[in-house]
C-alpha cells in the first residue's frame, strides 16, 4: 500500500486532526527542499509527477480522518495504479511513471507493495467533492495559523515604515539636530500618545514662540516631555499700532507677579511671556521688586520704565 510520507507532520496541524473530512489541504510551500529539486531532474516526467502528487493529497484529504495519508479503498484495502488513476483522473501510463519516481524520491513509501491491477474501481473509491460536504460553522476551516503570524508580520513591518516616515517629518522640522537615535526612540512612544502630524505642527509652535535666549532643547527631550502640549503666549507689545512706544509696565508687571517665584528663581518662565527688551529691562529693576511692586512704589516703575527707554523698543 502506498502512504504520503509524513502526511500528518506535514500536510495536517491540531486543527485538521480533530475533523473527520477536509475540503481543503495543507500544503509546504518554497521549492529549495531536497525532494523538489531531485523531482525535477527527472524533467517533463518530474513535473507529470508533482501534479499527479498534489491530485494525490487533494483526494487523500477528502478520505476519511482514520486513512488520510494512506492510498487506501473505502474498506481499507491497498488501491492499485489503476484505482488511483481512475480517483485523480490522471491517464494510467502517467500516474505509474509518476508514483515511481515518486517512490524513488521518498514523497510516497510502499507497505505491503503487492498490488492487483485488475480490481474493478467502485463508487465507493471516488472521491468526495468539497462542494458535497456538509457547511457548517464547525466545518468552515481557520487560517493556518502560519498565514496569521505571516499576517502580523506584515503589519508590523508597514507599522515600522509608517513610524519611520513619521519621524523624517518630524526631524527635519525640528530645530535642533542631536541625538537622533534617542530621539527615534521617544517618537516611537510619542506617537501612542498623540498623532505623528499633532506633535510635527507643534514644532512650528515651539519654534515661533521660544525666547532668543533660550536654547532649543534636544529632540528627544521634547518629546519625552510632552512639549507638543505646552501652551505658548504671545509676549507683551512694546510698541501701538503706529508703531510708537507705550508704556507697558504694569501689563509686565502683572506677568511676573503672577509668574516669579522668588524661591524658585525661575527666570526662564517670565522669559517666556516677555519680549527680550521688556526682560532686560525686569532684570534691572530687580525680579523682586518687580514681582512685590506695590502702588507706593514709585522707584521700581521708574527704574524700569528707565531701562526701557534705553533700551529701546
Amino acid at each position: 500500500m502506498y502512504t504520503i510520507h509524513k502526511w500528518s507532520e506535514t500536510f495536517e496541524n491540531s486543527d485538521t486532526r480533530k475533523r473527520q473530512r477536509l475540503g481543503w489541504v495543507l500544503f509546504p510551500s518554497g521549492c529549495d527542499s531536497i525532494g523538489y529539486i531531485d523531482l525535477m531532474e527527472y524533467g517533463s516526467a518530474g513535473v507529470a509527477a508533482f501534479g499527479t502528487f498534489a491530485s494525490i493529497c487533494q483526494w487523500s484529504a477528502t478520505s476519511c480522518r482514520d486513512v488520510r495519508g494512506r492510498l487506501a479503498r473505502s474498506d481499507g484495502s491497498e488501491m492499485t495504479h489503476k484505482q488511483i488513476a481512475a480517483v485523480i483522473r490522471q491517464p494510467i501510463a502517467v500516474v505509474d511513471r509518476s508514483i515511481e519516481i515518486l517512490v524513488a524520491i521518498g514523497w510516497l513509501s510502499v507497505e505491503n507493495a503487492e498490488l492487483i491491477d485488475d480490481l474493478p474501481v467502485s463508487a465507493d473509491d471516488l472521491p468526495v467533492l468539497a462542494s458535497d460536504l456538509p457547511v457548517s460553522a464547525g466545518s468552515i476551516p481557520k487560517i493556518p495559523r502560519l498565514l496569521k503570524e505571516k499576517e502580523k508580520e506584515k503589519e508590523k513591518e508597514k507599522e515600522k515604515e509608517k513610524e519611520k516616515e513619521s519621524f523624517a517629518l518630524f526631524w527635519a522640522a525640528y530645530p535642533e539636530k542631536k541625538a537622533k537615535a534617542d530621539a527615534f526612540k521617544a517618537w516611537g512612544v510619542a506617537i501612542k500618545k498623540e498623532t505623528a502630524a499633532m506633535i510635527t505642527a507643534a514644532v512650528g509652535e515651539y519654534i515661533k514662540y521660544k525666547p532668543p535666549l533660550i536654547n532649543y532643547k534636544h529632540p528627544a527631550t521634547w518629546l519625552n516631555k510632552e512639549c507638543w502640549t505646552d501652551e505658548y503666549y504671545k509676549t507683551v507689545s512694546a510698541t501701538n499700532e503706529a508703531g510708537h512706544p507705550i508704556d507697558d509696565w504694569d501689563e509686565v508687571q502683572q506677568i511676573v507677579h503672577d509668574v516669579y517665584h522668588p524661591d524658585l528663581k525661575n527666570w526662564a518662565q517670565v522669559e517666556l511671556l516677555l519680549t527680550p527688551q521688556q526682560y532686560a529691562a525686569v532684570a534691572i529693576a530687580g525680579f523682586l521688586s518687580v514681582c512685590d511692586c506695590n502702588q507706593w512704589d514709585k522707584k521700581t516703575p521708574a527704574a524700569y520704565r528707565k531701562a526701557r527707554a534705553a533700551n529701546g523698543c
